[in-house]
């Protein structure tokens, strides 16, 4: 009896992309984090701030680098699962058939599958709906930690220094304005991040 061989692809798993969507965004905070840091500076200062040492442009880096593997994970984790129950909810009697070919000069048959899902399976509405999601949840996260980094990062020298460290901006701020306090400005960072995952999704 001949076998069956099969070269169909595999789906991602949720897991593979909470692993992926984690050393992405820790490369990425790493990579940006000096520019952002001047950034904020800059839109901070009344006049032209100085770069100052290599060192202070990494000042803030804590908070973002210990949420961009969740962040990253709960972005791309977000959209796979969106989109999982997308196609389940719209194409729930859509899948794929197999084809098996004879291969010639081979013991074997030749097994692939063939999808069978519509052209519009990849729409900009799911784009849309799917995107908005993976950056809702991202904005969740990432408005916190983007509060104390912000807090942190103006502090361009010794004597404006107020906190010693993310642990004590996090903690003057609860204990001043409360849980509330770590979402200043969630509308914005949420609106800003919604329009920018649903650029991604739709063209990468």
């Amino acid at each position: 009896m001949s076998e069956i061989e099969s070269n169909a692809p595999e789906e991602a798993t949720a897991l593979q992309d909470l692993l992926a969507g984690g050393i992405a965004g820790s490369c990425s905070v790493i990579v940006g984090h000096p520019f952002d840091t001047y950034k904020v500076r800059l839109q901070t200062s009344s006049s032209r701030p100085s770069v100052g040492s290599i060192s202070s442009l990494f000042k803030g880096m804590g908070p973002p680098l210990s949420t961009a593997a969740v962040v990253n994970a709960l972005i791309f984790s977000s959209f796979g699962e969106s989109s999982r129950l997308w196609d389940d909810f719209f194409y729930p009697e859509e899948g794929n058939h197999v084809i098996v070919k004879d291969v010639p000069n081979h013991e074997h048959k030749h097994a692939y599958v063939e999808p069978t899902i519509p052209p519009e399976h990849s729409s900009w509405q799911k784009s849309l709906v799917c995107g908005s999601l993976a950056g809702a949840v991202q904005a969740l996260v990432i408005c916190p930690s983007e509060h104390i980094k912000c807090r942190i990062q103006v502090q361009t020298t010794v004597q404006q220094a107020q906190f010693k460290g993310p642990l004590e901006v996090a903690s003057t701020i609860l204990n001043g304005y409360g849980l509330g306090g770590l979402y200043r400005g969630f509308a914005c960072t949420c609106w800003r991040e919604i329009r920018k995952s649903n650029f991604y999704f739709q063209f990468f």
